[in-house]
């Protein structure tokens, strides 16, 4: 028998009777078992609770298995309290799968980050107020399969191409992605030019692009190391300590899946074991060159970068047909996206934005004054 909710961990509340108003409580005490708290609330938030986008997919499916209610990959994005994910049984059963709203719509060409994870799109939250509120910024994600050798890059991008076809049908947009996201957006972005979509502006945040990043060995390294030493102080060396700290924690998580490789099949899994499938899906694809022009950010604490990496764009100039430019960011990897560094980016997407529109605003007077018709526009 399925457990009374109000014996497993829902909080007492006003709610009443009414289906919406047991499913909640049903909805609570899975939250409250999954995140080991005495009780949670119907309105309270799981994210705020310790949830995360690893701990969602193990909630969608104590939902489902008792209440029914199969929720999709970005409910719990978008409706966040058991009160709210409850209602979704009301709801639209064609609301959108892969796609959430970061910034509410504008004036502009949508700014679409792909492949996000995380805590209601924390990464691109800080790029979205950078932009302004003019500027719509959406997410595309899948969240975290069940099973982690279903992560492919053509797939992925094909169900994000169908739900943009879906639900932002014929306008242009613009893709961004950071480190192996890259690898989708532009996947997405292939599929988009092929059908006769806009795509002005690929954004690759940092990532090596299939024709590789060269970097600086032996002295050249070492003078690498002392000019950013001259240029950041004892930062540079609490980035290099971080960096050994990451490895050695990767090095020990992958010692126990190597040891217990039984085991480490039947647990949950862990972001380590989700980015390693990324590496994996991103390891299998083999790019085709597409027409679109990518604008390549590099991080400036990647010092390391030899000449060559610049040269050839971070490796994506063999994939460019469309063109190519690079652009030099403040910060490091992830960095680059925080409150501060992320203005220079912002700045960045504006003006191509900008160019974009008036380039697509020209076009559609020139067809006007022809007499055949106005071109493709943009959003609003």
């Amino acid at each position: 028998s399925r457990p009374d909710p109000a014996r497993s961990g829902a909080a007492p509340d006003a709610a009443g009777d009414a289906p919406a108003d047991v499913l909640a409580r049903t909805i609570a005490a899975c939250m409250a078992e999954l995140l080991d708290h005495a009780q949670v609330s119907i309105d309270d938030d799981f994210y705020d609770l310790g949830g995360d986008s690893l701990l969602a997919l193990r909630l969608s499916g104590m939902v489902a298995a008792r209440s029914g209610l199969r929720l999709q990959t970005t409910d719990l994005m978008r409706n966040a309290t058991p009160r709210e994910l409850a209602r979704l049984s009301q709801g639209d059963p064609a609301r959108p799968d892969s796609l959430v709203v970061i910034q509410a719509d504008g004036p502009h060409i949508p700014v679409i980050a792909v492949h996000v994870l995380g805590r209601n799109q924390d990464l691109f939250r800080p790029l979205s107020a950078a932009l302004g509120p003019d500027y719509p910024v959406w997410g595309l994600t899948v969240g975290v399969p069940g099973d982690l050798s279903q992560i492919d890059v053509r797939a992925t991008a094909r169900v994000y191409f169908d739900e943009l076809q879906q639900h932002a049908p014929g306008q242009p947009v613009c893709l961004i992605a950071v480190s192996m996201a890259s690898y989708f957006a532009f996947e997405l972005a292939r599929l988009l030019t092929e059908a006769g979509r806009q795509v002005p502006v690929l954004a690759i945040l940092d990532a090596t692009g299939p024709g590789g990043r060269p970097s600086v060995q032996g002295f050249g390294k070492l003078r690498a190391h002392l000019g950013q030493l001259r240029r950041l102080g004892w930062g540079h060396v609490e980035t290099l300590l971080e960096q050994i700290r990451e490895r050695r924690i990767q090095a020990r998580d992958q010692a126990q899946i190597d040891a217990h490789p039984d085991a480490a099949a039947t647990e949950v899994v862990n972001m380590e074991q989700v980015i390693q499938a990324n590496v994996l899906a991103v390891a299998a694809y083999d790019p085709v060159p597409i027409d679109a022009p990518i604008a390549v950010f590099r991080a400036d604490h990647s010092f390391w970068d030899a000449p060559e990496a610049r040269r050839t764009g971070l490796g994506w100039a063999p994939v460019a047909r469309g063109g190519w430019s690079l652009h030099d960011l403040p910060g490091t990897h992830l960095s680059i996206l925080e409150p501060g560094n992320v203005d220079a980016l912002a700045g960045h997407l504006r003006r191509m934005i900008a160019a974009a529109e008036k380039a697509a605003d020209d076009a559609a007077h020139s067809e006007s004054v022809r007499g055949t018709g106005p071109g493709p526009g943009r959003n609003g």
